[in-house]
């Protein structure tokens, strides 16, 4: 998951283009991205800052994430949206690669903040990355 303020076109900028960047650079291939708008609650549609939900969608086909929700924590609205969302992306995400097999029992488990070496083919050297998200893969 990717989220951003909606509150602040700067958030949306920097998920859509360093965070995303990262992950696909030190992640692995195939993983699910989903980008959410948090902070629902706050959006002002006359707050030339503020992103609409439109434009956010828009950003989301743009930078080809799997799919696009909204939430606000403090209104606990649709929060029970993303995290179905997210599950429903890596799902299906995981249904289309051939490596899991029907479904094998994961292996690793890579948390947020951890550091992992991430082997670069073309050079053959180790790259150390900072995972950004937590997930479960082989």
């Amino acid at each position: 998951m990717f989220c951003f303020d909606i509150t602040n076109r700067t958030s949306l900028e920097n998920a859509c283009e360093k965070w995303k960047h990262e992950i696909v650079a030190c992640g692995p291939r195939d993983v699910a991205k989903t980008l959410v708008g948090c902070k629902r609650d706050l959006r002002d549609q006359d707050n030339p800052d503020h992103v609409s939900h439109d434009e956010a969608s828009q950003k989301a086909d743009d930078y080809k994430f799997l799919s696009y929700v909204e939430c606000s924590a403090i209104e606990f609205s649709d929060c029970d949206v993303v995290f179905n969302e997210a599950v429903r992306t890596a799902m299906l995400t995981r249904k289309f690669r051939p490596e899991f097999g029907g479904g094998k029992a994961a292996k690793t488990c890579f948390m947020k903040g951890q550091y992992v070496t991430r082997l670069d083919k073309e050079s053959g050297m180790g790259q150390k990355c900072l995972i950004q998200e937590i997930r479960i893969s082989d």
